[in-house]
This record gives structure tokens, C-alpha cells and sequence, in this order.
């Protein structure tokens, strides 16, 4: 993928919408992984595990495989330095699999900026900026930025003492 393109992606619109076409290049394993990030928002999250996708599809959100240099070449032009994700224009999601963070924690954390959500400051939140102390659920704080955005919807808090990575 050239600069360039990545620059329109960057540029286009957001889309409306909860279903996510998910790339048929993804083994059945990171499949599970990406569905169970998926299941921690408690918000209407679909994924259609059916067909051949691109980081060029604009009629649709997509969450796409990636290797390592197409995510650095995103990660530049986003001005983030993700390790194994980035999300474009909050409708197309891009992953990589050869990383040592839980796939399904990078495809969770990657779905919430889909869902409109900003990277937060506490260490225990879903949407920290790094995998930081979040057990792999929906926090106090991760509640208050989705019900922000998306003003009247409800999500509900998932953590608890329990849970663990």
C-alpha cells in the first residue's frame, strides 16, 4: 500500500453502521480472537466473516490483515505509533497478527475507535493508549468516553475483581 493511498483513507468520510466485514486472510484462530474483542462492548457490534476485503473499501467498515510495513506506513500517517493495530477514519481497521499483545485486546481496543471512541490516560481502561492494566473488559472509564460520543447509548461495565488477560 503507497503513502498515497493511505493518505485518502485518511481523508475520507465516516460511515454509520455496526457491521464489520472482517478479512477472509485471517486464520479461524484470530478469527475467535477478533470476535471475542468484539463481545467485550456490550454496543451492537456485528462481524461478517464472508469475503476478500482492502483498506480501499469505502462503502463499508473493514477490519483488514495487515504485515508490518503497511502498518508502519498507517501508523505514520495517523501520527500513531500503534505496535499491531490502527483504525482509519473510524471505519476500517487494520490489524497485524505477528505482535505479542492478545490479538483480541488490539481488535477490542481498534472496534472502540470504530465506535468513536479516543485513546484515554487511565492505565485501566480498554481504550488506554498501550495495553496497559486493563483485564480485558469494559471499565468505568471506557463507559464514560462510549456514552460521551455516543450520546444515548448505554454501555454497561464489565470489570470486575475477577477478571484477568
Amino acid at each position: 500500500m503507497t503513502r498515497a493511498a493511505l493518505l485518502l483513507l485518511l481523508a475520507s468520510g465516516c460511515s454509520s453502521g455496526t457491521v464489520w466485514h472482517v478479512d477472509e486472510r485471517f486464520t479461524a484462530s484470530e478469527r475467535q480472537d477478533i470476535a471475542r474483542g468484539a463481545d467485550l462492548w456490550t454496543a451492537p457490534v456485528d462481524l461478517v466473516f464472508d469475503a476478500h476485503v482492502s483498506a480501499f473499501d469505502m462503502d463499508r467498515r473493514v477490519i483488514v490483515k495487515v504485515d508490518r510495513a503497511t502498518m508502519e506506513v498507517a501508523s505514520d500517517l495517523a501520527k500513531d505509533n500503534p505496535q499491531a493495530g490502527v483504525t482509519l477514519g473510524h471505519t476500517r481497521i487494520l490489524l497485524r497478527t505477528d505482535i505479542k499483545t492478545p490479538l483480541w485486546y488490539v481488535a477490542a481496543h481498534e472496534i472502540g475507535h470504530g465506535l468513536g471512541l479516543d485513546d484515554l490516560k487511565d492505565p485501566s481502561a480498554l481504550m488506554y493508549e498501550r495495553p496497559g492494566d486493563n483485564p480485558g473488559c469494559i471499565s468505568v472509564a471506557d463507559t464514560v468516553e462510549f456514552e460521551r460520543v455516543n450520546e444515548g447509548l448505554r454501555i454497561r461495565v464489565s470489570c470486575s475483581s475477577e477478571s484477568s488477560l
